[in-house]
């Protein structure tokens, strides 16, 4: 049996998936920049980890880097950035 979303995964091309995490790198980089002009540091490292997972499930669907790995990268990544604004909160 298959896993759930994998026809729905398979209609798509792989571009539209790439077109997603483009938006969604472009985005984390404007807001990181955002959040570093407001002097909100451990925001700004946040939103710039977040683009760079997005650039890592680029990668993927460029065929250089495997979903596993990927997926695994970009937990770590969204994970410190998380520690980062909680630190910044408890000041």
């Amino acid at each position: 049996m298959a896993a759930f979303g994998d026809q729905i995964y398979g209609l798509l091309p792989n571009e539209a998936y790439m077109l997603v995490h483009a938006i969604g790198l472009v985005l984390g980089l404007w807001l990181a920049s955002k959040a570093f002009e407001m002097k909100k540091p451990a925001w700004g490292y946040l939103f710039g980890l977040y683009a760079l997972s997005e650039l890592l499930h680029e990668l993927t669907h460029l065929g250089i880097t495997t979903l596993p790995f990927t997926h695994l990268l970009q937990e770590v990544l969204l994970l410190v950035g998380m520690l980062m604004v909680a630190m910044e909160m408890k000041k």
